[in-house]
């Protein structure tokens, strides 16, 4: 069913084991190539952002085409378990994206989704997006900006307010995955792996989401008055349906204890502090 997606909207293409769905890449030697080899990706138009065993996320300069650059976020599934749980990993990523552009929310450009076939299993996954190599993450722009701390890290509250609104629960709303353009003016959300989709405007998605972008800062609800001043800003915003001194228990709650699990998160099933203290 969730291949069925991609079939119905996407051109598939085929080449040495891999498969592309996509309308806009064409699977030419060298891509195929790139991603016949994630684990030891090289050449001259390639640059490594990232690579682990986990993940591989590449910039490939493309001469004489477009786009001429591009992303490529993929998954090398060593393991047996994660090749025959594949859809987890760079199909879900996809999907995230394709959803979150119906819902017109800020992302990327989505320009496919491949699988590496090899030995009757998907040995590696992933998604092409557009290159954002002018953006910066507002955590970097943070750190480089110390005295405009505060102003950097509010720019992420027109992003979340329209995740609430459209209840695309990302479960990773930190500054290092909002990344901004060098005018200031746009802001798009990356690495859509982990996330649900759910009724708009669910106060504990919110809730979560809030106290995860204030997770990876250094803001605290006693350590700065910054805390108090962004948190403030997003409920005003997005004016949940809960009284503030319980949304601010919560969220101070959350972000001090230990981060829930993926499924609980995803699911919206978190306890809340505010909750068990009756």
């Amino acid at each position: 069913m969730m291949e069925s997606t991609l079939n119905a909207n996407y051109t598939l293409q085929r080449k040495g084991g891999v498969r592309l769905w996509s309308d806009t890449i064409r699977l030419d030697e060298r891509l195929t190539r790139i991603i016949r080899s994630l684990d030891n990706p090289c050449g001259d138009d390639l640059q490594i952002l990232k690579q682990g065993l986990r993940r591989c996320v590449l910039r490939i300069t493309r001469n004489h085409v477009t786009p001429p650059g591009l992303i490529v976020k993929a998954f090398p599934l060593q393991k047996i378990e994660s090749r025959l749980k594949y859809k987890r990993y760079g199909l879900s990523e996809a999907l995230n994206y394709i959803h979150a552009a119906q819902l017109n929310l800020p992302t990327p450009e989505f320009h496919g989704y491949f699988q590496y076939h090899s030995l009757g299993t998907v040995k590696a996954n992933g998604v092409l997006i557009q290159d954002m190599k002018d953006y910066q993450t507002l955590h970097d722009l943070a750190q480089q900006s110390p005295q405009e701390k505060l102003p950097i890290l509010s720019l992420s509250i027109p992003v979340i307010q329209q995740l609430f609104q459209a209840g695309a629960n990302h479960i990773d709303t930190t500054a290092h995955n909002l990344m901004i353009s060098p005018s200031r003016e746009k802001t798009v959300v990356i690495d859509w792996q982990y996330c649900s989709f759910h009724q708009p405007e669910q106060v504990d998605q919110l809730t979560l989401q809030a106290a995860q972008f204030l997770r990876y800062t250094d803001m605290t609800e006693t350590g700065t008055p910054d805390w108090t001043v962004w948190l403030k800003e997003l409920y005003n915003q997005c004016r949940p349906d809960v009284d503030w001194q319980i949304f601010r228990q919560n969220v101070s709650g959350l972000q001090s204890r230990q981060r829930a699990s993926a499924k609980s998160r995803l699911s919206l099933k978190v306890s809340m502090p505010c909750n068990e203290a009756q």
